[in-house]
């Protein structure tokens, strides 16, 4: 009965999303054929969902996943009694990219990322869906940029200068305050020594002030090369 019922759900969601012929959509199953059913669930209940994995040949074709997007999951079509809060376990991989959910819109043929929480200990993120059927996958954004913390330092002679290991020196960025959005630029002008450095980027004090209190120290970032 579920096999029958995973069939008409993953049917009905390509139907949706414009496809014009799912006969062959389940064939070559992407990996796990149980990935979704075991990695979704809901927060706090284990009813009003299910879940069915896309075959991979299928979300290719009809819900292509652009370059920059690496997938940390299956893809997993799915239905909801109601609007609710997900569990998504993903593939734990270290990296400095902030994983998160994504939905395929079907208007705009684009993955659009869902607000997510992260628990990178337990590789699962959460997020809460606007819609009771659809799409969903957990990525990470591979463009040339990276999120953390961001510290400061005094500097006179490089008003808008920075020090990571990331890029080299030399190169210009933007960088954004997670919390408030407000962006500086700001060039490289040195790297580090201490390999063990756990920020990703420390600012001259002057454009640290641009995007945040130097009371506060520390504060998440996004930097991007521009």
């Amino acid at each position: 009965m579920r096999t029958i019922f995973a069939i008409m759900l993953v049917a009905g969601v390509l139907a949706s999303i414009g496809s014009p012929n799912v006969a062959h959509a389940f064939v070559g199953i992407h990996e796990d054929p149980t990935a979704c059913e075991n990695g979704i669930s809901l927060a706090g209940s284990k009813k009003g969902l299910i879940t069915d994995t896309i075959p991979w040949n299928i979300v290719q074709e009809f819900t292509p996943i652009p370059e920059n997007l690496k997938a940390l999951s299956s893809i997993c079509a799915f239905a909801l009694t109601t609007n609710s809060v997900i569990n998504f376990s993903y593939e734990h991989e270290p990296t400095l990219y902030r994983p998160r959910v994504y939905n395929w819109v079907a208007g705009t043929r684009q993955w659009r990322p869902v607000e997510t929480t992260m628990d990178r200990t337990t590789s699962t993120v959460s997020a809460t869906l606007d819609s009771q059927r659809g799409v969903i996958g957990v990525f990470i954004d591979q463009r040339d940029a990276y999120e953390g913390i961001a510290s400061w330092y005094r500097h006179k002679r490089y008003p808008t200068g920075a020090a990571t290991n990331i890029y080299p020196i030399g190169t210009k960025l933007r960088v954004t305050n997670l919390d408030t959005n407000a962006s500086t630029t700001v060039t490289i002008t040195s790297t580090w020594t201490n390999k063990k450095n756990e920020r990703i980027i420390d600012l001259v004090s002057a454009a640290f002030e641009k995007i945040g209190n130097l009371r506060a120290g520390l504060i998440p970032v996004r930097i991007e090369r521009i």
